[in-house]
């Protein structure tokens, strides 16, 4: 997989509805990422995501991690895809948005960040639109204090 030109028809590449996590199985499956969290994917919980930042975990070649949301701009909707593609390319992973990462990418803090329906159906189309062929991913929005503030994009490879 990789970036690529325009996709002709968006419709055919949102393969992957989204996932309110709420008991919805995760299409990616990672012992080590499992083990990671204690749980299966589908299971996270923002008490996993905060043991993430307990630990000082480092990010891996199937766990990243991103402060704020991608922003709009051409050169954030490539990180985006890219991104995702790197992912989709090895065993797939998880891109978890709202936590800081150090200069050597340990995690450091979980802010969280708040996520739409907009915001995840831009995802999807930024997705759809940048990468070819379109990967198989979930958008995990993992609830913290009753506000849908920390989410996780699952890929799988």
């Amino acid at each position: 997989m990789g970036l690529a030109g325009d996709f002709p028809s968006v419709s055919q590449a949102l393969a992957s509805p989204a996932a309110p996590h709420n008991g919805v199985m995760v299409n990616l499956r990672s012992r080590r990422l499992e083990t990671l969290f204690g749980v299966t994917l589908d299971q996270l919980a923002a008490e996993h995501l905060e043991a993430l930042v307990a630990s000082s975990t480092k990010e891996s070649f199937d766990l990243d991690y991103k402060r704020d949301h991608y922003g709009n701009g051409g050169s954030d909707r490539r990180k985006l895809a890219g991104d995702v593609a790197a992912l989709a390319n090895t065993a797939g992973g998880v891109i978890v948005i709202g936590i800081a990462e150090d200069e050597q990418a340990c995690a450091v803090d979980a802010p969280g960040v708040a996520i739409s329906d907009a915001e995840a159906g831009r995802i999807r189309q930024v997705v759809a639109s940048l990468v070819a062929p379109v990967p198989t991913f979930d958008i995990l929005v993992i609830p913290k204090n009753t506000e849908q503030i920390d989410h996780a994009l699952s890929i799988r490879g």
